[in-house]
């Protein structure tokens, strides 16, 4: 099945993938670095090559999410859900892009279903931390209980 076109145009050229690195690691490494321009450019470019592949599909909604596109983002990843019905970092994404859209119950309500799927998500948590606080402020309870479990897998991680 063929997987949405981006809807945003990368405003830089594609960097290389250096050679014995695949396109989807080589992207998050940008990611991680910042170069949110240049993963989202480069991604789109490995993508005409494999159209389909989901985790390329992921990881260019996640460029969108960080350029702050998160309507395109969000128009993306809800078909790569629907074919994923249980991954949980896909619920995760779309969660985080939803809310970013001001889709706040339906952001809820993903997340939940990612955290559901896989409980060691410390985004996942601090979204719905978010959430929680500023969207439901008589819930601050919630929002503790998931800020603090963030916090945990946060510092699990990094042991």
């Amino acid at each position: 099945r063929e997987a949405a076109a981006s809807p945003v145009a990368a405003t830089v050229p594609p960097r290389a993938v250096p050679k014995g690195m695949s396109a989807a690691d080589f992207v998050r490494q940008l990611l991680q670095e910042g170069e949110n321009d240049a993963a989202l450019a480069t991604v789109q470019e490995a993508r005409k090559a494999q159209p389909t592949d989901m985790n390329l599909v992921l990881i260019e909604s996640i460029a969108l999410i960080r350029l702050q596109q998160y309507r395109e983002a969000a128009a993306m990843l809800v078909d790569l859900a629907k074919n994923n019905p249980r991954n949980a970092e896909i619920h995760a994404t779309l969660g985080a892009a939803m809310m970013g859209a001001g889709f706040y119950e339906e952001a809820r309500e993903t997340l939940l279903m990612a955290v559901k799927f896989d409980k060691n998500l410390p985004e996942c948590h601090f979204n719905l931390a978010q959430l929680y606080a500023l969207v439901d402020p008589t819930d601050l309870k919630q929002a503790r209980k998931n800020l603090e479990e963030s916090e945990r897998q946060a510092k699990a991680g990094a042991v």
